[in-house]
């Protein structure tokens, strides 16, 4: 399967699977060569992910092209290698996405064992940020002030994550040693990469992350109600986060970064 060249399909509208979700996919099929089909405002930032080619979802002829892997929501077609509408049959949320990838995930088991680069002056970024509608992933302001007082006293560089389009979301990214991030786009980024991630995994998950040896997680030391049983809900009165033992996100750290 690794000469073959993938065709991801993803189309930009209100009811479609969020980019992490995509970035989770081109990450089961790394080593593999893949083109990806989606809107040209989407170009420059995918093109950053080892694409072999970008194609205009708009006038891209489905049927002479084979190993499709079709991430529209909606939009189902019938030669797809995989199609993301033989699994979501109604509206997407996160608790749907979880186990989505799993089949997709059969077709390629991976592999990857990439030298790092060694940096005596590394950099640890720190992606705080949360979308409007998921304010109950957000880690409290006081411990990201805790984490980077600790950092900066043990002379360790520190970038925070700052509104950045698209592109410059995936170059910052690219340009940190260590990621300590809540579960979203960024730790998708990161992992892409082969980035090292503290993820802070509170009242939300993703299955592949138990499988990628880059990732750290920290739990909260106890998750609130809803969410010891049920993940990725938006339970507005979640107190997960509040529970994260920063001094644990700081011991995580140092094991990463004196191991480098």
């Amino acid at each position: 399967m690794e000469k073959n060249n993938y065709y991801i399909l993803f189309k930009k509208s209100k009811n479609q699977i969020p980019l992490g979700d995509v970035i989770r996919v081109l990450y089961l099929l790394k080593g593999t060569s893949y083109s990806i089909v989606t809107n040209k405002i989407y170009f420059s930032f995918f093109k950053q992910f080892k694409i072999k080619k970008a194609y205009n979802i708009n006038s891209f002829n489905t049927q002479k092209k084979r190993n499709i892997i079709n991430l529209v929501f909606g939009e189902k077609i019938d030669n797809s290698l995989y199609d993301i509408n033989d699994f979501l049959k109604k509206n997407i949320n996160k608790k749907k996405t979880y186990h989505l990838f799993k089949n997709l995930e059969k077709l390629k088991k991976l592999k990857i064992n990439e030298k790092k680069n060694r940096k005596k002056n590394l950099l640890v970024g720190i992606n705080w940020k949360v979308p409007n509608n998921w304010k109950i992933k957000s880690l409290p302001k006081k411990k990201w002030n805790f984490i980077y007082s600790e950092l900066k006293e043990k002379n360790i560089n520190v970038s925070f994550q700052k509104k950045f389009s698209l592109y410059e979301y995936v170059k910052w990214i690219k340009s940190c040693d260590v990621i300590v991030s809540v579960v979203g786009l960024g730790v998708h980024i990161a992992s892409f990469f082969n980035k090292n991630v503290i993820m802070l995994s509170g009242p939300t998950d993703f299955k592949e992350a138990k499988n990628d040896k880059n990732i750290i997680k920290i739990l909260p030391n106890k998750r609130c109600s809803v969410h010891q049983r049920n993940l990725n809900v938006n339970y507005q009165k979640c107190s997960c986060m509040k529970k994260i033992d920063e001094k644990k996100i700081i011991k995580a750290l140092i094991k990463i970064i004196y191991a480098r």
